[in-house]
């Protein structure tokens, strides 16, 4: 019974927050490759999720440009993710990656966002 509860959870999502769609055009402006990895299980869910909230993204928990003979985790330049330490919203992260880009001279080509339960782009 427990297991049913938590995966009903997992699929369960949100509204997007204020600002995600917002953030995630800004970062698809930059040029930038977004990878949504979810461990929601319902992948089409998910797709039509972001679809109707017009919240962009190139590939969801996967990505096609991994060079073969490496791990299951989806290489990139940069991770978000509301459950690390220094998570601070969608905002704090886009504002990192533009001093980034204008620090190194060089974009991100490709950032991982984490939709997680209590949600990088959805709260509950």
């Amino acid at each position: 019974m427990k297991l049913k509860l938590i995966r009903e959870q997992i699929n369960k999502i949100g509204t997007p927050i204020y600002n995600a769609c917002e953030i995630m055009h800004k970062v698809r402006d930059l040029g930038v490759t977004i990878i949504i990895n979810s461990c929601r299980g319902n992948k089409k869910e998910l797709k039509e999720f972001l679809d109707e909230n017009d919240i962009p993204y190139d590939n969801i928990n996967e990505n096609p440009n991994q060079p073969e003979g490496t791990s299951n985790k989806i290489m990139a330049d940069r991770y978000w993710d509301n459950r690390q330490p220094s998570w601070r919203g969608l905002q704090y992260a886009y504002e990192e990656l533009v001093r980034y880009v204008n620090r190194s001279g060089k974009p991100a080509k490709m950032i991982v966002v984490a939709v997680d339960v209590d949600g990088t782009l959805a709260r509950e």
